[in-house]
């Protein structure tokens, strides 16, 4: 039995999130047993985890200066004893190797930001990185960015892009419109994810500022929280447009709003939004995202959505008008784009090729605490 901790900043809607939750259930449970650790307070996606079986240990960090949430950590590991750690984003990489330092393997994943850009990175990261026995990859930016560290080869783990068939929604889109205070005969266009500027929350609502005029009946739900949601909502306000934006806050499930919207926008600038994409494309909608390799490599222009220039809010209102005029060729994306999340990008995969690597992680550190104790 391989014990595998992951230790991840929060359990908010975001890629690294959906990558420990399709490995926590897609592991075989039987060779495999899973404890999660987040460093802040509960997150919407806690509950749900612990409901299915799954040791969640918030670390109720808080503050800059706060050893509590280490000891906790620190505890976990003495109490769980895990045969690996999994540590995601740069958050978590730091907070393990504080608490348990080289004593137990570990496999670094989403660690070099929005930008995939590991110039940006402090000494003391670049250390703890290249001392990480394995690095997961999912990009050919955040290939390039782990040679610049002087890492690569065996050290390398790329991990695919994944989702699971989303569960059938079967509410009328009236009663759901009613449950989240909207008007039974809106229409909505729906934008999912954490709330940071180069996120490209601020370029939706300025393409949708240009829709507005066209369709009374329209509105724009925005799903998620972060550090840029009241400069969003102040940019609503200033442009009028605040009864038909809507924050909805941080949700356990964001399928419902992909699956009622009438498409859905993943408008990111930099790094980012596959997972989003991805999601959107299982519940059979059309997506339309900008132009970045990240999304470029899962939707299939003009076949399950638009991609449009970074930032370009006129194309992106363009390709919308196209969307919500022509309700038969955005269902024809829609279920072409779900036929392809569900084809190409099954959870199989990436469990299998993680299997491997805890299995290999966890013999190699078992061998590790036999020779120290020799």
């Amino acid at each position: 039995m391989i014990k595998v901790l992951h230790v991840i900043p929060d359990l908010n809607y975001r890629g690294a999130t959906k990558f420990v939750c399709l490995l926590a259930t897609g592991l075989p449970q039987d060779r495999f047993r899973t404890a999660v650790a987040t460093l802040g307070p509960g997150d919407p996606l806690t509950e749900p985890l612990r409901a299915l079986g799954f040791r969640v240990t918030t670390l109720d960090w808080r503050r800059a200066f706060d050893v509590r949430p280490f000891l906790r950590l620190r505890h976990l590991c003495d109490t769980f004893r895990p045969d690996v750690i999994h540590a995601w984003r740069l958050a978590g990489l730091r907070a393990v190797r504080f608490v348990v330092g080289r004593r137990v393997p570990i496999l670094a994943s989403s660690v070099f930001g929005s930008r995939g850009d590991s110039s940006l990175l402090s000494w003391l990261d670049r250390a703890f990185l290249r001392q990480a026995d394995l690095i997961g990859i999912s990009t050919p930016e955040e290939k390039e960015a782990a040679g610049r560290l002087g890492v690569c080869g065996q050290k390398l783990l790329c991990i695919p892009p994944a989702v699971s068939a989303a569960c059938p929604f079967t509410a009328a889109h009236e009663d759901f419109c009613r449950s989240i205070g909207l008007p039974t005969e809106a229409r909505f266009i729906a934008c999912v994810g954490p709330f940071e500027s180069d996120k490209g929350h601020r370029d939706a609502i300025w393409a949708f500022d240009i829709l507005k005029f066209l369709y009374n009946n329209l509105h724009l739900i925005l799903v998620g929280s972060g550090s840029y949601g009241q400069r969003l909502q102040e940019f609503a306000r200033r442009i009028h447009w605040s009864k038909h934006v809507h924050f909805v806050g941080p949700q356990r499930d964001a399928t419902p709003f992909l699956a009622q919207a009438e498409f859905v926008w993943v408008p990111s600038r930099a790094r980012g939004g596959m997972h989003v994409a991805l999601e959107a494309m299982a519940a059979g909608r059309p997506v339309l995202a900008a132009r970045i390799p990240d999304l470029a490599a899962v939707i299939e222009d003009g076949v399950t959505g638009f991609l449009v220039p970074p930032g370009d809010k006129v194309a992106m209102a363009r390709q919308a008008r196209v969307l919500i005029d022509d309700s038969a060729r955005a269902r024809q994306m829609g279920e072409a784009g779900r036929q392809r999340a569900l084809s190409r990008f099954a959870p199989a995969n990436l469990v299998e090729r993680l299997a491997l690597a805890y299995d290999n992680l966890g013999a190699g550190g078992r061998a590790r605490s036999h020779s120290a104790a020799v």
